[in-house]
């Protein structure tokens, strides 16, 4: 899927009445009733999540503002509230996309070495192991797996 960025104006842009933004050299200005209140690089997109979520937390302004002050979902505004209100500020940055395969273990995991000594290539492994090729790469980036010198 692909993801929507914010669409920041170089203008000042009104939020509501009282809060606005501002794109200046790189980063975005916010600013409550004319007080500079957050900024951040306008390609840090974790600060931009975390500090609209703030800004609906706080009741600066709602969730549907956002979304179309800077042409995004709904949905998203509305993900970002609820990641910030449950888990708080320390866990909003986190990435949380550390996956494993889960099949590459034990048996499996020699089987596939031996294989990969043998010369086979990744894509040839996966489909008879019937995983996928990016579990294969991953493995051997991490280290698990070794592409090529058989042990002797």
């Amino acid at each position: 899927m692909q993801q929507i960025l914010p669409l920041f104006a170089s203008d000042f842009t009104l939020i509501t009445p009282k809060l606005g933004y501002k794109k200046n050299d790189g980063f975005v200005y916010y600013q409550l009733s004319g007080l500079p209140l957050y900024h951040h690089i306008e390609s840090d997109l974790h600060s931009f999540r975390f500090i609209t979520a703030n800004m609906v937390v706080q009741g600066y302004c709602t969730r549907r503002e956002i979304a179309d002050a800077f042409g995004i979902s709904y949905d998203s505004i509305k993900q970002n509230v609820k990641k910030l209100t449950e888990d708080g500020i320390e866990k909003f940055f986190l990435d949380k996309r550390q996956g494993y395969s889960y099949k590459l273990y034990g048996e499996t995991l020699d089987r596939i070495q031996n294989k990969l000594y043998q010369g086979k290539s990744n894509a040839e492994i996966a489909r008879e192991e019937d995983i996928s090729e990016g579990s294969i790469t991953a493995a051997i980036k991490k280290g698990k797996l070794k592409k090529k010198n058989y042990p002797q």
